[in-house]
């Protein structure tokens, strides 16, 4: 048994967390502007409130960042912008930045010709 879904509330509920600056709510905004379903897609402000979740610490949200712009399905694409949040993100011990990081080297985008070429055996 459940609830009637109400997006009124819940964006309400989250609204009012994210508004005293927590990290997590502010990172559950900005998944819910990234992927829509409930609320229509908005990259630009998905990533406005990645930002603010990644300003109040949660250095996690990093990995998002850089899926936006790896993906440029919600914003415009930048291979660049999105190598550089994964290294962030590696770089504060997050497995899943360092993941993606390694993804990037493995196809290059994002990365730097001279940090691309490497000797593979």
């Amino acid at each position: 048994m459940g609830v009637a879904a109400d997006v009124s509330k819940g964006l309400s509920l989250i609204e009012e967390v994210a508004a005293s600056g927590n990290g997590g709510a502010l990172q559950a905004l900005g998944d819910v502007y990234s992927r829509g379903g409930p609320v229509a897609i908005d990259g630009e402000k998905a990533l406005s409130y990645y930002q603010r979740a990644l300003d109040a610490g949660s250095s996690g949200v990093l990995v998002r960042i850089g899926e936006l712009y790896r993906d440029g399905t919600v914003i415009v694409a930048d291979p660049q912008k999105a190598f550089d949040a994964f290294q962030r993100a590696a770089d504060a011990g997050n497995p899943t930045g360092k993941i993606r990081l390694g993804e990037a080297y493995i196809t290059g985008k994002g990365v730097s010709k001279d940090a691309n070429h490497m000797d593979r055996p």
